[in-house]
């Protein structure tokens, strides 16, 4: 095992899309697993995108972040290609360089990294789907989970829940 010495500086970032109606989240997880399949992206991006309820039932929300392990004047060049083909976001919720350390903080959202034990428990569902590079998930597809998500995955007897799902890029 290689351990690498932690980068000089490390830009993390969040953009987000509120209130999208299944169509415009479609078209914007279809453009976004399109991009990475077709573009050599660098391994210095850690990206994410993440997709839950909108403010009422019909509507969704998407969130892109992550973190570049680079030198900020390649991060916008590299994500620009991505965003000029999603929808103009609704907010730029962060754009900062900090340290190593301070990113790991900022990713765990403020949570210090000592966290005492034991934790609560909390009961979740999770599942973990792969596909792989050469066979994309179908657009018909995208576009039928897009809509139960808008629509069937608001009806629960949970009144804590919420949904939210996450597309991870690995390779």
């Amino acid at each position: 095992m290689k351990t690498f010495a932690a980068p000089s500086s490390v830009t993390t970032f969040n953009y987000g899309w509120n209130d999208l109606t299944a169509s415009q989240l479609s078209t914007l997880i279809q453009a976004y697993q399109s991009y990475f399949a077709s573009t050599n992206v660098s391994a210095d991006l850690g990206i994410g995108l993440t997709i839950g309820q909108g403010s009422k039932k019909g509507k969704l929300w998407a969130g892109i972040s992550g973190v570049w392990y680079a030198a900020n004047g390649n991060f916008k060049a590299t994500i620009s290609p991505l965003l000029s083909k999603l929808p103009a976001t609704s907010y730029v919720g962060d754009l900062t360089q900090r340290t190593y350390i301070g990113s790991v903080t900022q990713v765990a959202q403020g949570t210090p990294l000592n966290v005492p034990l034991p934790q609560p428990k909390n009961t979740f569902y999770a599942k973990s789907l792969m596909t792989p590079q050469g066979s994309p998930i179908p657009s018909a597809a995208i576009t039928a989970f897009t809509k139960y998500l808008a629509n069937q995955g608001w009806n629960t007897a949970t009144v804590s829940f919420y949904f939210s799902v996450s597309y991870d890029l690995a390779g």
